[in-house]
């Protein structure tokens, strides 16, 4: 460890009601001189007289939309703008866990309980320690003004297709702080999540903002937005491609991706197919696959590729500023959907304009 961590904790709200209408809750992060890594937001759940029957992501549904709304270099700006799910599955895909609480909290089974769910807000990159990690923390010294996190509360029917829960005790926050020297560069990132509706079966195409140095896409799909998840593919010909400018940098089947992220991340075998990719032991003579919310759910990793870390390098990340500075348009194509449906897609950049600035990457 090269820098002190600090923590502090945090009450967003008690005694929420939920119920039919969103509503938004947020936290004021005032300036200090520290940087800002991330916040491990936790709201806590009590299920209703009879245990809610969850949608296919469950209560990782419950923020419709989580927010870090920022001032700093780049000016006024979302440095994070996602659904709890979404984050979730980021961190899932590129750091590999998943929490004790989440794992009984996703789907609640017992009525009349709290449950417990962790979403990471996360600045720095899961899978970039110190030193390389503190280039991300977000300086408190040197922003335009305090930073906001903002959540937006989903209807409650978002979360379970029968019997939701109304009552959210307490939405609770652990800031994660590190006392970085001023003098260590700052690199802003962004980390998007943008809704795209399919508009037909066949190819679609989905082009990613011009802006920044891409270093990860994940693809969340949904046959009905945002309950039901679906692959929204049948043929063995589909494949996923991405494309830099004419370039195809990347084409891969939806099921090699599968097994490149279970090679990587591992899988996690339960009782209950929601909560991983199998089922802990089929017994029935019947194939059992996973119903929670890594159905349709693909990550796609230009910093570490497809291991578990090691050597990274400014090289291997997506160019996507403008053609003038050297980069492209990025496109995302499915080339063989069976079915319409919503796609989420999210995107993780180094929000920078000059490739140079990527050299703190391998600590230059």
């Amino acid at each position: 460890m090269l820098y002190r961590p600090f923590t502090e904790t945090k009450i967003i709200a008690t005694g929420v009601t939920w119920g039919t209408s969103k509503q938004t809750v947020s936290l004021r992060i005032p300036q200090a001189r520290r940087r800002l890594e991330g916040i491990i937001v936790e709201p806590i759940i009590t299920t209703p007289a009879t245990a809610p029957t969850v949608t296919s992501d469950g209560m990782a549904n419950i923020f419709s939309e989580v927010r870090l709304k920022v001032n700093d270099v780049l000016g006024a700006r979302n440095a994070i703008q996602c659904p709890s799910t979404c984050l979730l599955n980021f961190n899932n895909g590129m750091a590999g866990w998943t929490t004790r609480h989440n794992m009984l909290g996703e789907r609640p089974t017992v009525a009349v309980k709290n449950y417990r769910i962790q979403i990471p807000v996360m600045l720095r990159h899961p899978c970039l320690e110190e030193p390389i990690g503190n280039i991300m923390g977000l300086p408190l010294d040197q922003l335009n003004e305090d930073v906001t996190l903002e959540l937006d509360i989903d209807t409650n029917a978002s979360t379970a297709s029968s019997n939701p829960s109304i009552a959210i005790p307490a939405i609770r926050a652990t800031v994660l702080y590190r006392d970085v020297d001023p003098q260590v560069k700052y690199l802003p990132t962004e980390l998007l999540t943008k809704k795209v509706v399919w508009p037909a079966t066949g190819k679609n195409e989905y082009e990613v903002p011009s802006s920044g140095f891409l270093s990860a896409v994940m693809m969340d799909q949904y046959s009905t937005f945002a309950t039901v998840r679906a692959l929204l593919y049948t043929a063995n010909d589909h494949e996923f491609q991405i494309s830099l400018g004419s370039n195809k940098v990347m084409g891969v089947f939806p099921t090699i991706m599968d097994a490149l992220l279970d090679n990587q991340n591992g899988i996690i075998p339960s009782a209950t197919p929601f909560f991983g990719p199998v089922a802990a032991i089929d017994i029935s003579l019947t194939d059992v696959s996973y119903t929670g919310r890594f159905l349709g759910n693909y990550l796609f990793d230009f910093l570490f590729d497809n291991t578990k870390g090691g050597g990274v390098s400014p090289a291997s990340l997506l160019n996507v500023n403008p053609i003038p500075l050297g980069g492209d348009k990025v496109t995302f194509t499915g080339t063989n959907y069976s079915a319409v449906g919503s796609v989420l897609f999210t995107t993780h950049k180094f929000m920078t304009r000059s490739a140079a600035d990527l050299a703190v990457l391998v600590g230059a």
